[in-house]
């Protein structure tokens, strides 16, 4: 059931950015080719897009998700992790969700730091 809410919750989320005109592109990396990184890359790659998210609002963009939650929110929610912990919530998620590894990695770690914020 929770599996099939968070499959929900990110289609709603991304489809109602496209909604509001705003497309997400592919990113560089799949989630497959994340689990092939050594654990280094893959604690590289979680800080890049951890600090991706959080100045998303340079960008432009909306300072809301869908569910209400800010973006704001999600840097509160994050205070006082490591970087280390990110890369291991991502991670874990990852390697738990192989039904994901064709999609864009950028798209899994969203999903993954999202659900982790609403677990917190």
């Amino acid at each position: 059931m929770k599996r099939s809410m968070l499959a929900l919750f990110t289609l709603l989320a991304f489809s109602g950015f496209s909604q509001q005109g705003i497309s997400v592109k592919t990113g560089f990396l799949t989630a497959e080719e994340f689990v092939h990184l050594n654990d280094q890359s893959q604690h590289d790659y979680a800080m890049g897009v951890v600090d991706g998210m959080l100045l998303a609002p340079l960008f432009g963009a909306p300072r809301a998700w869908n569910d209400g939650q800010k973006i704001g929110a999600f840097g509160d929610c994050i205070t006082g992790m490591s970087s280390t912990q990110v890369a291991a919530i991502i991670s874990k998620f990852v390697r738990d969700h192989p039904e994901r590894w064709h999609d864009s990695m950028h798209a899994v770690a969203f999903t993954a730091m999202t659900q982790a914020c609403s677990q917190k």
